[in-house]
């Protein structure tokens, strides 16, 4: 899982405060699949904000490439559970060719774990990570 930290909490007047949390994670290596399912990007796992009544933002950034010309496909995932509005598919061509992949979604601030997952229709499907000159990260702020 990636790091988790309270960014701050402020309160006006006589009434209670909001508080924030960010959490994030990036990968440190590249991550390959030639699964033809969806399957858990290692490291690109993050836990939510857990407080009633909050809502939170979740962003992720992929570099990816395909050793092969094809399709891939990519996702977050709530508790397990695929989040249909954030899938997003590419038709990938060879020869390295890098494909920039933006996920986003919000979600009631309930403590989950959001996971991304992506899969190929072929080939090998490679995410890339910081020792490859390129990031792929998870991002999220919660307000409660």
């Amino acid at each position: 899982m990636g790091s988790c930290n309270i960014v701050g909490a402020f309160s006006s007047g006589g009434g209670g405060g909001a508080t924030t949390l960010e959490a994030s994670a990036a990968l440190t290596s590249d991550f390959t699949t030639t699964s033809s399912s969806f399957t858990d990007v290692t490291g690109l796992g993050i836990t939510v904000l857990n407080s009633s009544g909050g809502v939170v933002l979740v962003s992720a950034t992929l570099t990816t490439e395909r050793s092969t010309s094809g399709g891939t496909n990519y996702s977050l995932e709530n508790d397990g559970t695929r989040i249909s509005s954030s899938w997003a598919s590419f038709e990938m061509e060879t020869g390295g060719n890098k494909k920039n992949v933006s996920m986003g979604t919000s979600l009631d601030s309930d403590g989950s774990v959001i996971q991304v997952a992506a899969y190929t229709g072929g080939g090998t499907l490679t995410v890339r990570g910081s020792t490859s000159g390129a990031t792929s990260s998870i991002n999220s702020i919660g307000v409660a």
